[in-house]
């Protein structure tokens, strides 16, 4: 019997009225891709591959943006883009909660960021025609090795902050509003900061206090931190007692 080969696809899946899984849609891929990251609401998918993915004339930097709330479309969804990078490619894709972009601006959006050694990739999937922006970790010709690790989004502050491997800081990406030359530019730009104090963090998360976002991390000094996330400042810090 001759077999078929399937072409790369993304099914979506839904309950049917047996109460069987069925596919609701079907995504045609151009090449298989052994990594997906769904946003928490489920509209927004990116896929990428591995650094470990095998695969004669791959292009590691190439990701496949999707919007599951629509129809499959030639070109759009998915829509193909190659991340521009210097040198690594995609560990990871993390995804904002809908929030103001730019922050003045009312309009809610979601942010994918794209993880990779030593970089970071911002790309709006609300507008995915836009050119991403590529915030560099370490400076231009350093032989540091920066691995992002784990991202937090303050909707408040409009603020992204990212723990990293090989970093005695925090970064710190506040998003200031941009005017655009034209439609495919960005409206928005991420002015990086790291607000730690010389502190590894070994996990963070995001805490809200009156109504203000605050940083809290532990840190490998046996302590906790807490930054203001709209000033990116230290608010408070607690070290362990010995013997406590």
């Amino acid at each position: 019997v001759d077999q078929v080969e399937e072409k790369p696809a993304l099914a979506l899946l839904r309950v049917g009225t047996d109460g069987a899984p069925e596919v609701h849609r079907l995504y045609p891929l151009p090449t298989a891709y052994d990594r997906l990251e769904v946003s928490a609401n489920g509209r927004y998918a990116v896929a990428f591959k591995s650094g470990g993915f095998k695969g004669v004339f791959q292009n590691p930097n190439e990701v496949a943006l999707l919007d599951l709330t629509k129809a499959p479309a030639e070109g759009t969804n998915p829509r193909l883009r190659t991340l521009r990078s210097f040198g690594s490619a995609p560990l990871g894709v993390s995804f904002s909660p809908p929030m103001a972009l730019p922050p003045t601006s009312g309009t809610k959006r979601t942010l994918a960021v794209v993880l990779a050694e030593n970089q970071l990739s911002l790309l709006d999937m609300d507008h995915q025609d836009r050119a991403e922006v590529v915030v560099p970790l370490t400076q231009l010709g350093s032989s540091a090795a920066m691995t992002p690790v784990e991202v937090a989004f303050s909707t408040a502050s409009g603020s992204i902050f990212v723990r990293a491997k090989g970093s005695n800081d925090l970064y710190a990406l506040k998003l200031v509003a941009k005017t655009p030359a034209n439609k495919t530019e960005n409206d928005y730009l991420p002015v990086l900061n790291q607000p730690s104090p010389g502190k590894t963090a070994n996990d963070m998360a995001l805490v809200s206090d009156g109504g203000k976002d605050l940083i809290l991390t532990a840190n490998t000094s046996n302590d906790l931190s807490l930054i203001q996330a709209d000033s990116s400042q230290m608010a408070l810090e607690l070290v362990a007692r010995q013997g406590h």
